[in-house]
C-alpha cells in the first residue's frame, strides 16, 4: 500500500506491464482487478450497519481491508465533472453513476461529486470524491453510510495522514470520522489509491452520540450550517457574540473543547481549529452544547515542523 502511494500522485491509465505500481496492483487484488475471489460470500444486507472495532466504524472503514470501488459514469457526465475541476469556482454538484461496484455488491441510485479545497488542493489531474447513496432516496444506505468521501491532497504523499490521525483521536475518545484506504476505478480504468473517509453526517452524529442525540445543528468551520436546512441557528449566533466565560460556558461543555484542541497539537495537526480554526466542525448536542470535532486531518504529522512550541500563534 505505501508503494501504491508513493507512485500515484496523477490519475493512472494504461499502466505498462511489470511497472512498480501495476505489480503493486495485482499483489493486492489479484489479476482481474477486482479482489472479490477470497470474499466471504455470506455478507450481510447492504442496509445493514456492520461494525468493525470498538467505535463502532462501518466493515467498509476496518482496518485490514483494502476496498476497492468500481464506478462507470457516462462521458458527458464525466465531463461535466472534469469542466467543474477545471473552473475551480466551488461547483460540486452531484451527478448520477451509471453503475456501483464494491468488490463484489452492487448498488443503484449512487452519486459522485467533488470533494477538497479547491483554493489549495485541487492541484495536478487527480480529483477527489464523495460518493452518496441519499441523492435519490434519504433512506438508502450502503453498509450504515450515506456518503463516503476519497481524499487524496497533493500535500499528503502516503494518503495516510487521515487514516493514522483519526484512529489516534478515535483511540483518545475524540469523536473522529472513520478512515482507512481505498483502490477506484472509474469506467475500467484505475483512478487512484485514495484515503477512504466517513463524512460527517447524521449517520456519523448517531455513531458518536447515539439515536437520541443525533438530531442538533452541525456547522462546518463553526458558523456554516451542514445538516437540518432552515433550522433556527440563533445559538450558534450566541456561540460567537458571547465574551462573557460564564455565559460562553454555559453553551458547552468547556473540558470537550479543551481535550479536542490538546489532541489536534498532539498530532500536530497545523490545519485544525487548534492552529488554524479552520477543518472542524461544531455540533449543537442537545444534551452537552456544543462540541468540537475534528475533521480533514491530511494536514497532520510531518506537515509541521515538530519542534514547534504548541503555544505559538498561527501564521500564515
Amino acid at each position: 500500500m505505501l508503494l501504491l502511494a508513493c507512485v500515484q500522485q496523477s490519475p493512472i491509465r494504461d499502466l505498462p506491464a511489470g511497472t512498480a505500481s501495476d505489480t503493486a496492483v495485482e499483489a493486492i487484488e489479484g489479476d482481474d482487478g477486482k479482489d472479490g475471489d477470497d470474499k466471504d460470500d455470506d455478507k450481510e444486507d447492504d442496509d445493514e450497519e456492520e461494525k468493525d472495532d470498538d467505535h463502532g466504524c462501518s466493515s467498509i472503514f476496518d482496518q485490514d481491508e483494502l476496498p476497492v470501488y468500481h464506478l462507470e459514469i457516462a462521458d458527458q457526465v464525466w465531463a461535466e465533472i472534469q469542466s467543474e475541476y477545471a473552473a475551480r469556482d466551488g461547483t460540486k454538484d452531484y451527478h448520477d453513476v451509471e453503475s456501483f461496484l464494491l468488490d463484489d455488491e452492487t448498488m443503484e441510485h449512487v452519486s459522485i461529486r467533488l470533494n477538497g479545497n479547491e483554493g489549495y488542493s485541487w492541484v495536478g489531474e487527480k480529483m477527489q470524491f464523495v460518493i452518496s447513496f441519499v441523492e435519490y432516496d434519504d433512506t438508502l444506505r450502503f453498509h450504515g453510510e450515506r456518503h463516503v468521501a476519497f481524499d487524496a491532497p497533493w500535500y499528503d504523499y502516503t494518503y495516510l495522514h487521515n487514516r493514522l490521525a483519526t484512529r489516534v483521536l478515535r483511540d483518545l475518545d475524540i469523536p473522529a470520522p472513520c478512515a482507512n484506504n481505498a483502490l477506484l476505478y472509474i469506467n475500467g480504468d484505475l483512478y487512484g489509491l485514495y484515503a477512504h473517509m466517513e463524512q460527517l453526517d447524521h449517520e456519523y452524529l448517531e455513531r458518536n452520540f447515539g439515536d437520541d442525540a443525533a438530531d442538533g445543528n452541525l456547522y462546518k468551520y463553526g458558523w456554516e450550517l451542514a445538516n437540518n436546512e432552515g433550522a433556527d441557528t440563533s445559538r450558534m449566533s450566541q456561540w460567537w457574540a458571547s465574551y462573557d466565560p460564564a455565559v460562553f460556558f454555559e453553551l458547552g461543555e468547556p473540558e470537550q473543547w479543551v481535550g479536542e484542541w490538546a489532541a489536534e497539537a498532539l498530532l500536530p495537526d497545523c490545519d485544525g481549529y487548534w492552529y488554524s480554526g479552520h477543518n472542524y466542525y461544531l455540533y449543537d448536542h442537545p444534551e452537552q452544547g456544543f462540541l468540537y470535532l475534528p475533521w480533514d486531518l491530511d494536514y497532520t504529522f510531518e506537515m509541521m515542523d515538530p519542534s514547534l512550541d504548541i503555544y505559538s500563534p498561527y501564521s500564515a
